[in-house]
């Protein structure tokens, strides 16, 4: 009866080792007390995964958080909202998960500066991305491709999607970048042989893009991801009034 029972107890035992970590893991995304629009996951260094937002229709501008509820973001993998045009990432974020950015409108996505990682295929309705450097892995077809025109009778192809027509991928020399691009058969550009201040890459620092930068700066104008990553004049990984100046002194002579 004992060896019964003690079999019994381990057998027990066992189950809860076994599914308990399955419960917790499948479980228990927190909703945002500092914004309740935001659901998101612990994760095991403390940081948090966002799983889902919430944005009503007046936002065009999804400006990511860098923290949560005193918590780090550092990945992010779902949104809803169908209004929204740009995307801007925090430093943050280290890590892109799964195809969250696929709406319709979306025009531009802002990669900062710290992401690493970009595990899934991201977006069909850009044009262009810039890779930040400090990216060193890009997985397969992650920008740049669309979803094929559905064939006669159908509603989709699923699964099928082909490169997009003159899809640009911009950094600054990194060779992740490049390598990308040469693989998936998309224009690349290496940002370095522009001078900084060169805000549309014509060759020339003139005055739009002095006037352009001073927008920036000063707030007026959020710029586009290309105009912003060349607006940093000074290469402090801000942009601010000593930018401006620095283009507008280039610009003077």
């Amino acid at each position: 009866m004992k060896k019964q029972l003690c079999f019994f107890l381990s057998f027990a035992v066992t189950l809860v080792l076994l599914f308990v970590p399955m419960l917790s893991t499948a479980s228990d995304y927190v909703t945002s007390t500092q914004d309740p629009r935001y659901r998101y996951a612990i994760q095991s260094d403390g940081t948090i995964h966002i799983v889902d937002v919430k944005l009503d229709d007046s936002v065009t501008r999804w400006i990511v958080p860098e923290t949560l509820d005193g918590y780090t973001v550092s990945s992010a993998s779902y949104y809803s909202g169908h209004n929204v045009r740009e995307i801007v990432l925090p430093s943050s974020i280290k890590t892109l998960r799964a195809r969250i950015y696929e709406v319709s409108p979306l025009k531009y996505i802002y990669l900062s500066e710290g992401l690493q990682t970009i595990e899934y295929r991201v977006n069909d309705t850009t044009d262009y991305i810039v890779i930040p450097s400090s990216v060193t892995f890009i997985a397969e077809k992650a920008f740049g491709w669309v979803g094929a025109t559905p064939l006669p009778g159908h509603t989709s192809v699923p699964g099928h999607i082909v490169p997009m027509d003159g899809f640009t991928v911009y950094s600054f020399g990194n060779e992740v970048a490049r390598a990308y691009a040469e693989t998936d058969g998309h224009d690349y550009v290496d940002l370095n042989g522009f001078d900084r201040g060169d805000l549309d890459i014509n060759g020339t620092v003139n005055m739009m893009d002095a006037l352009t930068l001073y927008a920036i700066s000063s707030g007026e104008d959020f710029g586009t991801p290309l105009e912003r990553a060349m607006a940093d004049s000074t290469k402090d990984g801000v942009i601010d009034t000593m930018d401006s100046l620095l283009t507008y002194r280039v610009v003077s002579g």
